[in-house]
């Protein structure tokens, strides 16, 4: 253990989905900041942009990209129970009862209502645990291994709900005298993104929280040394106008059948099993006018070239502000229940409204300028003095 006179303290705050663009709207504690910066994200959520951030690797380093991917088995019978009601509201209903009452049953551990029972058996589930740090094992690349290596003791917090400063200032203060690098992490602004759209002031309660804390934490930190504060997100919000039926668009084709596909909100996957050969599959959506297929060097740039065609032969991404229809991980459609979502992210990284937010507030200029969310191990390699590799190109 390090010295009080030695001792580094840093704070890490991990806001989902916080926006650089928010900014320009909400000003986020004005002039506490010696460095605002936007970060490229990278193409998908949170499932493989989170441990690219804590590792500096990309998704086919990491082996984690998307939630669900190809890995067909034996159909379930139970779930085979759900496509026999005559009517899709019902078979809706019975696939939202099942998930909730049934979730801890091995045919239905690995199932989204959203996924239709059909095709359920040919995808097997990644789960991506956020409240572990990292989310996934990524080895000695990870900002855990790193502070171990370098003896530097740490605390994650992850709440379940919404950051609450008094709730997280309370964990931190028994932790002052054993721990120096503190990474305080919330959902908070993903959830509301989702529901207010892209406009910071009609979620100003939950953006003070965060300062609250950031400024609580501070006082709390100061008389060990003067701390290296930074906050860092994933990705940011877009808003959404327009659903494009993607199911409906390959229609007289039948999914699971035809061909096969997974279906998230920005993005759909195809597998070359169906009986219709994918090219067609491909020329038929990309005359939509609605998005494009990723080439190889699409695949390239944004590191997801991997070995393997688990997620996806081909992989089509949707234009800014639509929201493909309907998506395997929403809850399906049923009656009375309005659909909530004004906002979404994993679109292309080049727009700006996807742009990752990184502030700093530190004793020392910042050393290295991140440019992506894969940079920030990087960046706090040189603050922390872990690694210290030189950041690439």
């Amino acid at each position: 253990m390090e010295t009080k006179a030695t001792r580094r303290p840093a704070l890490i705050v991990f806001v989902d989905a916080f926006a650089f663009d928010y900014l320009a709207e909400r000003p986020f504690l004005p002039g506490f900041w010696q460095a605002e910066l936007a970060l490229e994200s990278l193409i998908g959520y949170s499932s493989g942009i989170v441990p690219a951030l804590w590792s500096g690797l990309y998704p086919d380093q990491t082996n984690a990209w998307n939630e669900f991917f190809y890995q067909p088995r034996s159909p379930s019978r139970l779930l085979g129970l759900l496509d026999l009601p005559p009517h899709a509201h019902l078979r809706n209903a019975l696939r939202l009862v099942l998930w909730r009452f049934g979730g801890r049953l091995v045919a239905t551990r690995d199932y989204l209502p959203g996924i239709p029972p059909s095709i359920a058996h040919l995808f097997g589930r990644n789960r991506i645990q956020y409240r572990k740090f990292p989310p996934v094992p990524v080895g000695d690349a990870g900002l855990d291994a790193r502070l171990r290596r370098a003896g530097i003791p740490y605390r994650f917090w992850y709440p379940s709900g919404a950051m609450r400063a008094d709730r997280a200032l309370a964990d931190l203060e028994p932790a002052l005298t054993d721990t120096d690098v503190f990474i305080y992490c919330t959902a908070s602004i993903d959830k509301a993104g989702h529901g207010y759209g892209p406009n910071p002031r009609l979620f100003d309660a939950e953006l003070t929280e965060i300062e609250r804390f950031i400024t609580g934490a501070k006082e709390m930190l100061s008389p060990i040394g003067p701390p290296i504060i930074i906050v860092v997100s994933d990705h940011g919000m877009t808003a959404v106008s327009k659903r494009f039926d993607l199911m409906e668009w390959l229609k007289p084709w039948e999914l699971g059948g035809e061909y096969v596909a997974f279906l998230d909100s920005t993005m759909a996957r195809f597998w070359d099993v169906g009986t219709v050969p994918l090219s067609q599959v491909v020329e038929r959506l990309t005359g939509a006018g609605v998005g494009r297929f990723l080439t190889s060097d699409d695949r390239t740039r944004y590191g997801i070239n991997f070995a393997d065609n688990r997620f996806g032969d081909e992989i089509f991404l949707i234009h800014p502000g639509y929201l493909i229809s309907p998506s395997f991980m929403e809850a399906p459609p049923v009656p009375f229940v309005r659909d909530k979502l004004k906002a979404m992210h994993g679109y292309w990284p080049e727009e700006s409204s996807t742009r990752a937010v990184f502030l700093y507030h530190g004793p020392v200029p910042l050393p290295v300028v991140p440019r992506r969310v894969t940079d920030i191990v990087a960046v706090l390699d040189h603050l922390l003095k872990l690694d210290a590799p030189v950041m690439p190109a």
